[in-house]
C-alpha cells in the first residue's frame, strides 16, 4: 500500500512483483502456492478500512484469510491486525523508557 498511495490491491497481478522482486515466500509458500491458500478481498475499500481500524482497537475488518483449516498465523490478530496495525498505528508503549531509565541500562 505504500508503494501505491495507501491503495488496496485490486487483483492477485498487483502482489506478483513483489514475490518476484524480493523472492517473497510466506512459510516457504512461493506466489502460485500463496495465491491457492490465501484469500483476499481485492474489493475492500482502504479508505473504509482506515475508518473502521481508527474506531476500534483490534480489527473488526476481515479482508485477508487462509483457505485452509492449518495455516501460518500471524501475529495475536493475524494478517487483519497486521492490516490494522498498518492503518492506524497501534498505541505507544504506556510505559516508555525515560532518560533515567536508560541512563541506569549503561
Amino acid at each position: 500500500m505504500d508503494e501505491h498511495e495507501g491503495a488496496w490491491p485490486e487483483s492477485w497481478d498487483a502482489l506478483e512483483p513483489y514475490f518476484d522482486k524480493y523472492g517473497f515466500r510466506v512459510s516457504g509458500w512461493n506466489y502460485e502456492t500463496f495465491q491457492k491458500h490465501i484469500w483476499i478481498d481485492f474489493y475492500a475499500d482502504s479508505n473504509q478500512l482506515k475508518r473502521k481500524a481508527m474506531s476500534a482497537d483490534s480489527p473488526i475488518f476481515n479482508v485477508i484469510g487462509s483457505t485452509r483449516f492449518f495455516a501460518p498465523q500471524i501475529g495475536h490478530d493475524g494478517a487483519n491486525g497486521m492490516i490494522h496495525c498498518y492503518l492506524a498505528p497501534c498505541a505507544p508503549d504506556p510505559n516508555p523508557p525515560t532518560t533515567a531509565t536508560l541512563e541506569l541500562a549503561k
